[in-house]
Formats: structure tokens, C-alpha cells, sequence
């Protein structure tokens, strides 16, 4: 189930879905406006496995858009991160808004 988010200077809608036999899947972004391309962020690590994973082929159908996701295995669970920004500034990635960890828990440093 994918939850939406409206704030003031941006849109956001995240969500899970596993990929089938072939690898991929199928997600609908139905909070953003047929003018509001959004941005995708996908993560296949779970704790049952994980794979590469890519966002792919987004494409306006109806009045929402859907994007393939495809993994290098099937049947992995991922998750997502749907985001448009509606106001300036356009850059909302920040050293302060994340920080990047491994998977051994390990922080790298945004120069």
C-alpha cells in the first residue's frame, strides 16, 4: 500500500511491491499531476535477499503515471520513494536531510 504526502514545496508517495518471476513490476504514482514527472528512488534490500534494482520505462497512462521496476533477481521485495518538487529551490538533497549508510553500518561522508 503506497501512502501520499502534500506539502507545501513538494509531493511524495512511497510503496512496496516484489517483482515477479522475471524481475519486474509494475507501480502506479497516481498523486502526481500529468505534468509532474516525479523522481524515483528505489531499494531492494530486505531481509529476505536483495538485488540491483532500477526504475524504468515511466510513462503517463490515463491521468497516472506507472514505472517499471526491474531487479537482477526475481521475486524481491522493494521499496520505493516517489517525489516531485513544486516550488524553488529545486535541490531538496542535502547533506542535512540524509546520510548514506552501508550495509555494514557503515556512514559515507557527502563531501
Amino acid at each position: 500500500m503506497s501512502k501520499f504526502k502534500n506539502v507545501d514545496d513538494m509531493i511524495f508517495q512511497v510503496g512496496t511491491t516484489t517483482t515477479g518471476g522475471d524481475g519486474s513490476s509494475v507501480i502506479t504514482l497516481d498523486c502526481f499531476r500529468p505534468d509532474e514527472i516525479p523522481c524515483i528512488v528505489a531499494s531492494s534490500y530486505d531481509i529476505d535477499g536483495n538485488s540491483n534494482v532500477n526504475a524504468t520505462d515511466i510513462q503517463l497512462v490515463g491521468n497516472a503515471w506507472q514505472a517499471t521496476i526491474i531487479t537482477s533477481a526475481p521475486n524481491i521485495k522493494v521499496h520505493y520513494h516517489a517525489f516531485k518538487v513544486t516550488k524553488l529551490p529545486t535541490n531538496i538533497i542535502t547533506q542535512d536531510l540524509f546520510s548514506l549508510v552501508t550495509q555494514n553500518n557503515e556512514t559515507i561522508v557527502i563531501q
